[in-house]
Formats: structure tokens, C-alpha cells, sequence
């Protein structure tokens, strides 16, 4: 299987790269699509793995990397909702009324 690390603000995620096929039009499914993935470089390498940084809220990714994995998330209590909302539109996601739900964006 191959795996990658995210570096979002210092905290890692490992990952498989094809956890974001299911969404192609947000920013990591655009990323590390097939006709991407050969312009695709990585910022560092860690344990004989790619890395990629992103200066990001890393609690709030990982609600964002269930939503990949899952296909649902939800907004923690204690976190702020117009920042929350904020990082999902960062990543290419974007929500309809209903503010408990999110979709990627269908461009």
C-alpha cells in the first residue's frame, strides 16, 4: 500500500493517497489524481515516505481526513464554527444550508 505523510502545522497524518479519489474536486483529490500525480513533488521525505505541508489547523484536518475516509464529519463543540467552515472551503469542500453537513464542491 502506499502511504504518505500530511503535515499540517507540525502534526503528521499517514494516509493512503487514495482516500481522496472518492472527492476529485477538492484541493487533495485534485492533488493526487492519476494525471496529477506524476507533477506532484513533495515538500520532504520521512521514513522513506512522501511529505506534504500544509499551514493548517491540524485539529480541525482531522475531522476533514474522516470526512475523505467516511464520507461524514462532525463540528466538535468546543471549535469555532465560521473556522471550521472556513478550513472545509481551504480544502475544496463546501456546504448547502444545512450547516452540520458538508459536500465537496461539485465544479
Amino acid at each position: 500500500m502506499n502511504l504518505i505523510y500530511l503535515d499540517i502545522s507540525g502534526k503528521l497524518f499517514l494516509t493512503s493517497p487514495e482516500n481522496f479519489t472518492t472527492y476529485p474536486n477538492t484541493l487533495l483529490g485534485r492533488m493526487f489524481s492519476k494525471e496529477n500525480r506524476e507533477l506532484l513533488k513533495s515538500d520532504y521525505v520521512l521514513n522513506n515516505r512522501e511529505a506534504y505541508y500544509f499551514d493548517r489547523d491540524p485539529k480541525i484536518f482531522s475531522h476533514i481526513l474522516n470526512f475523505y475516509r467516511n464520507s461524514m464529519t462532525y463540528i466538535p463543540k468546543k471549535t469555532n464554527k465560521h473556522i471550521f467552515w472556513k478550513e472545509l472551503m481551504y480544502w475544496g469542500f463546501e456546504y448547502e444550508g444545512d450547516t452540520s453537513q458538508a459536500w465537496p464542491r461539485q465544479n
